[in-house]
């Protein structure tokens, strides 16, 4: 993984944390750490396909 793929997981994880996450928690309370992984994981997969359809 180069630094740049690197530096988007890392966006994608504070964005996530920060916005989904809050907005998941407003709704319906606090958010369960173990949902987190899945959830990073679908956003850097999302973010790593968008980089390569792009190039």
């Amino acid at each position: 993984m180069d630094p740049v793929d690197l530096w988007a997981a890392a966006a994608a994880a504070g964005a996530l944390i920060h916005g989904r996450a809050g907005r998941r928690a407003a709704r319906r309370g606090p958010v369960v750490v173990s949902d987190l992984p899945r959830d990073i994981g679908a956003v850097v997969a999302d973010l790593l396909e968008e980089r390569r359809l792009a190039m």
